[in-house]
């Protein structure tokens, strides 16, 4: 370690740094994050992520040896938390096996709960050799499912206590017919999105319902996808790839219209699921590792879930971030939400009734235009309320038009969302989540402190 960095730890702890009962006597090293909840919400199993760069640039530890299986959180009693290190290859690719080093991109993941204004500290352990992988319980399950079997019309199937996801895969399957099943849409997306046992996305009930893969020419439905498969087995969480591999397409010309999907792109596409133990939140990630592209590049995303089943408009809410505050739209309001110019990356649409609905999570800088609506986009308000089938089961909708000029500027692309199961949040409370969960927010105000070694080595 480096003597410098560790004299001056000593001087700075002082006797109330070296006053805490070293966890385990096998573990060499440890440095202090302390971490607080800045708002007025309690916050339980909040996952907290934080990337190698960040852990070196914060403590100085920029070129140290540091075995990602020696990785432990331990609360300043000694009660150790679930943690995990989840290990990429330099590019952003999950890696089921890395080199057992703590590199700049990846991920230290374990859960906090902090009541509002709540500070709390935890101590990072870590050596340079390799330790034996702790072994934590976890909620967190992923198994491949039989398509078609007991109407489950995906591949695999992402659950924990709260919320379970069926994964479609490749979308090959077909029917006695000999035709594709449900025409062989929704391939690489969510097909499935069950909240404490009630479904928010019906799958196999509609060719447009599901997260990330409608029934246009979007980038889900066009490409090879492999079957899901697990890469990532944490206590934390789990995360599950589809890959399309060998991509070689010139949307622009392939496409039509070309407004949903453009551009010329040779490399290979992945798409992350992440489900988290502890609360209803899922993340996608569809990585783009580019071999050659045009810097011109579009592509359209569409969600689409209903809050209840069959529809209550009467109770039915839209949450916005607008003119700089959390909104609340009702759905007689006769409002949707369209625009060019994102303030914030989220919105979502419940039932305040039922207290159930969901959130989504983007990235504002990315999303050229959006749109979200309480119903089907090709249906009038009119339409839904004239039609008894539309006005109990037509679909919540959004669009998301990701645009580059610069697709090329970088060796992998990465788009990021979220789903968050919303059970009675209201906007105030559905922007603190998306804050402190998709914002990272407990890492960004962390307090890292130096490192320390243990006495007598």
């Amino acid at each position: 370690m480096r003597k410098a960095v560790l004299i001056l730890g000593m001087v700075l702890w002082g006797a109330c740094g070296w006053s805490q009962n070293w966890w385990n006597e096998n573990w060499s090293y440890r440095l202090k994050i302390t971490l607080k909840n800045s708002t007025a919400y309690k916050w339980k199993n909040l996952p907290v992520v934080i990337t190698g760069e960040t852990l070196r640039k914060k403590t100085g530890l920029l070129k140290e040896a540091i075995a990602t299986s020696s990785i432990r959180v331990v609360e300043p009693t000694g009660q150790e938390i679930p943690v995990q290190v989840d290990e990429k290859d330099g590019t952003g690719i999950y890696q089921a096996t890395g080199n057992g080093q703590l590199d700049r991109d990846d991920e230290i993941v374990f859960p906090v709960s902090l009541k509002s204004g709540e500070s709390q500290s935890f101590f990072l352990y870590y050596r340079e050799k390799l330790a034996p992988l702790a072994e934590y319980p976890s909620e967190v399950k992923f198994e491949k499912i039989v398509y078609g079997e007991k109407n489950c019309f995906y591949n695999g199937r992402l659950s924990n206590k709260i919320i379970s996801i069926g994964l479609r895969g490749s979308g090959t399957e077909t029917g006695p017919d000999g035709k594709l099943m449900l025409g062989g849409l929704g391939k690489a997306s969510i097909t499935s999105f069950v909240l404490e046992g009630k479904e928010l996305v019906y799958q196999g009930h509609s060719w447009g319902w599901n997260l990330l893969g409608g029934g246009y020419t979007v980038v889900a439905n066009l490409l090879p996808w492999s079957q899901p498969e697990l890469v990532v087995d944490g206590p934390v969480r789990k995360i599950v790839v589809c890959r399309a591999l060998g991509v070689d397409k010139d949307f622009t010309r392939e496409i039509n219209p070309n407004w949903a999907l453009s551009g010329k792109v040779q490399g290979d596409y992945y798409r992350f699921f992440t489900l988290y133990a502890g609360i209803p939140y899922v993340t996608v990630s569809e990585t783009v590792v580019i071999k050659q592209a045009e810097p011109k590049y579009s592509a359209l995303y569409e969600v689409a879930w209903c809050p209840t089943y069959p529809r209550d408009w009467e109770h039915d809410v839209m949450f916005l971030p607008l003119g700089g505050k959390a909104v609340t739209i009702t759905f007689p309001e006769e409002r949707n939400y369209q625009t060019k110019k994102v303030e914030e990356g989220w919105f979502g649409i419940a039932n305040t009734k039922e207290k159930r609905g969901l959130a989504v999570f983007f990235e504002p800088e990315k999303a050229a235009d959006i749109t979200v609506d309480f119903h089907a986009f090709h249906l009038k308000r009119e339409q839904v309320l004239a039609s008894d089938w539309s006005k109990k089961y037509a679909h919540a909708q959004a669009r998301l038009w990701y645009r580059y000029d610069n697709f090329n500027l970088k060796p992998v692309q990465e788009n990021r969302f979220g789903f968050w199961g919303l059970t009675g949040e209201d906007a105030t409370g559905l922007a603190a989540i998306y804050q402190a969960v998709w914002g990272n927010a407990l890492v960004k105000e962390a307090v890292f402190g130096f490192p320390e070694e243990k006495q007598g080595k």
